[in-house]
């Protein structure tokens, strides 16, 4: 995929044939559309912050998607839902994931697995969230930034994609490049 767009949906995507809802991977477990559609919006809105926040971390830290159990994966994947649902509480949710890791570790010389988590964060939901709805989010994304260090290295790690030039400006504004630009790490 490229860089700064999500991947399609690996399993939590939604796709009829003949009356039915296939959800999972690869068609697994179909069901009817009413109950896949039921199954769907009470898993949104009794959504868990923290425990999707958990899923995120343990997603993130696999080296690649197909090695995630199903559970992480749907979990996980369940934020970028949120991005487009329920905006609020992405937000909530990205910040929970946020809020793990000491300062210390976004500004590590080493590798960190804050530096990994978070920059798939940045990339990909906070990048979606600013993209479809940064005249909504962008001040508070701004005066998050300025209070704490730990946003602005994420928001350093959006890229414009889908966003507004004057979004994609005040994002530039309270973005720390720090880390960012620093030369790769072998």
């Amino acid at each position: 995929t490229a860089r700064g767009r999500a991947p399609r949906r690996r399993g939590l995507s939604a796709s009829s044939s003949r009356g039915c809802l296939i959800i999972g991977r690869g068609g697994e477990g179909v069901r009817s559309i009413a109950d896949g559609l039921a199954v769907w919006q009470a898993m949104l809105m009794t959504h868990d912050v923290n425990k999707t926040a958990s899923d995120w971390v343990a997603y993130a830290s696999y080296t690649g998607p197909n090695n995630v159990p199903d559970e992480i994966f749907a979990g996980a994947w369940a934020l970028y839902d949120l991005v487009q649902d329920s905006p609020d509480t992405a937000w909530e949710v990205l910040k929970a994931v946020i809020d793990q890791y000491p300062e210390k570790d976004f500004y590590a010389v080493e590798r960190s697995e804050a530096q990994e988590v978070v920059g798939r964060l940045a990339a990909g939901p906070l990048e979606d969230l600013l993209s479809a709805f940064g005249v909504n989010f962008i001040g508070v994304v701004e005066a998050e930034a300025r209070r704490d260090r730990r946003i602005a290295w994420t928001v350093g790690g959006v890229w414009q994609a889908e966003m507004t030039d004057d979004i994609w400006a005040r994002v530039q504004r309270v973005a720390d490049y720090t880390y960012w630009e620093r030369p790769a790490i072998e």
